[in-house]
């Protein structure tokens, strides 16, 4: 057992530090956007953060864990064969998605800025998505074949050269914040292109409508689990800027993002390594001992995160935050980081509803949550 817990941590801080790093750089990155944007910048830089990662969600339709759950226990020439349909679609998606984009830039500018000028961010933001759902084949693939140092690898290449555009454009080239999604989109395109190879030799031909429509039906429902996820994450901030004014909307995305150290940090990455690790551990007679205690101590670790956290945050905004007006957050981050704890709770569960390729009974859940909220 105790081999087990050291391999599931070993996994997760490989896979983590993808995370940990986006996590880390984001954090830079909020002196960065405080000291050349005023409060109503960030909110516009945070209302399009949460809806491109809406468009990424709705393309990408639930790909990242149907990947895993549908090809984990394949072997290596039916996984290939079940790769190539998940890439057919992906494309099919990004396609579809461009063209939506293009055809409707100036309503969704209106809808998330509530101004019809912003239509080149719009598009952007497309961009983003499309090249944000087709990396996940190359970083999925690598899951699958057990190779945390390339998925680090391949994230990472992203990430970094992310990271640096936007010190070009918005440090050096004072540019306005449209730049900072232009460097999200470039990004990712140069290391997928990086990466074309490596998806062409795990990939075989064979089309197979049976696989697509097995694909579709657990990806849909998983696709709307996700959506409500984000709805009940960000929901709040679209009907905020209805009545406050985008100052505020963007002292409470501050507190949202800072709060969400702990899901970013511990979830997300405990969730790469043990994706993989539960599909082969599940069979095996100490399963139910390890399951356990993988939550235990989880959930423990959410809550000691949390404490440290809430104590050293009121100073530490005060570093990382530039903006005076923005301060104000402090007590929402001390809400979201207790919410992740309870969250952390239900993770788990997830699992076992996904082995069983229960989609739906996800998706009504979280829908139950939602209404409830």
């Amino acid at each position: 057992m105790l081999a087990d817990l050291k391999h599931t941590l070993k996994h997760s801080a490989v896979y983590g530090l993808s995370r940990v790093a986006a996590k880390a750089l984001s954090f830079v990155f909020i002196p960065l956007y405080t000291s050349m944007y005023p409060a109503e910048g960030y909110a516009n830089i945070t209302l399009m953060e949460t809806f491109w990662q809406y468009l990424l969600t709705i393309c990408l339709f639930g790909f990242e864990t149907t990947i895993i759950t549908h090809c984990s226990q394949l072997k290596d020439g039916e996984r290939k064969k079940m790769l190539f349909n998940f890439l057919t679609i992906l494309f099919f998606n990004c396609a579809i998605f461009m063209l939506i984009g293009l055809s409707f830039k100036q309503n969704f500018s209106q809808l998330v800025f509530k101004e019809g000028i912003y239509s080149n961010v719009i598009i952007y933001g497309f961009l983003i998505c499309i090249f944000e759902s087709l990396i996940t084949l190359p970083l999925c693939i690598a899951r699958i074949n057990n190779k945390p140092g390339l998925y680090s690898v391949i994230a990472l290449s992203s990430l970094f050269l992310n990271f640096f555009l936007q010190i070009y454009f918005i440090y050096f080239q004072k540019a306005s914040f449209d730049y900072i999604f232009i460097a999200k989109f470039v990004a990712p395109g140069v290391v997928l292109a990086l990466c074309i190879p490596y998806v062409i030799s795990n990939v075989k031909i064979n089309f197979n409508k049976e696989k697509i429509k097995d694909i579709l039906g657990f990806s849909f429902f998983w696709t709307v689990f996700a959506i409500l996820s984000m709805f009940l994450s960000s929901i709040d901030r679209f009907i905020l800027v209805e009545f406050i004014p985008k100052g505020e909307v963007g002292i409470y995305n501050m507190g949202y993002n800072v709060g969400s150290l702990t899901n970013a940090l511990i979830i997300s990455t405990f969730s790469l390594a043990y994706s993989g690790i539960f599909y082969k551990k599940i069979t095996e007679p100490n399963a139910a001992r390890y399951f356990t205690k993988i939550a235990t101590y989880l959930f423990f670790t959410m809550i000691f995160v949390s404490l440290v956290v809430s104590l050293f945050i009121p100073e530490g905004i005060k570093i990382f935050v530039k903006n005076p007006t923005l301060w104000q957050s402090v007590n929402i981050i001390k809400i979201i980081l207790f919410a992740n704890c309870v969250y952390s709770l239900y993770f788990g569960f997830a699992f076992a509803f996904l082995y069983k390729k229960e989609s739906k009974l996800i998706a009504q859940v979280t829908f139950l949550a939602l209404i409830l909220m």
